[in-house]
């Protein structure tokens, strides 16, 4: 299980005004990229608990936010860490790809493995496309 813990807070360095949440962790790129990788791992599916407060009621992320949240849209505080999370996607994409083939489940159940390799990368821009 993956837990993200997004209590609400006030961001360090941008002021009063800037908040820290579970919304702010849905925009920020590493963060989908984190979820990204839950989604991929190469074993049985990881189930996403969110974390707002000590004393709210847990969630589970629904597995169909996948194509809503590609990480490489999310925000980041260096740009060319854009560029990385293709790259990282990338691993993560072929290693979930052979982990399916080498487990001959190639012919049954592939197709949530290719549905989210899509949903997270989803339509490449060309500037992230060309090396």
């Amino acid at each position: 299980m993956m837990w993200v813990l997004v209590p609400p807070t006030k961001h360090q360095d941008l002021g009063d005004d800037a908040m820290c949440d579970f919304n702010s962790w849905r925009k920020r790129g590493w963060c989908r990229m984190e979820y990204g990788a839950a989604q991929l791992k190469c074993v049985d599916d990881m189930p996403v608990m969110i974390v707002k407060a000590c004393d709210a009621k847990m969630e589970y992320v629904n597995p169909c936010d996948t194509a809503k949240l590609v990480p490489f849209g999310g925000a980041f505080s260096v740009e060319d860490d854009r560029r990385k999370v293709v790259a990282v996607l990338d691993q993560m994409i072929r290693r979930r790809a052979e982990s399916h083939i080498s487990r001959a489940s190639a012919a049954i159940g592939c197709g949530k493995p290719f549905y989210t390799a899509t949903a997270l990368l989803g339509p490449l821009p060309p500037l992230l496309c060309s090396s």
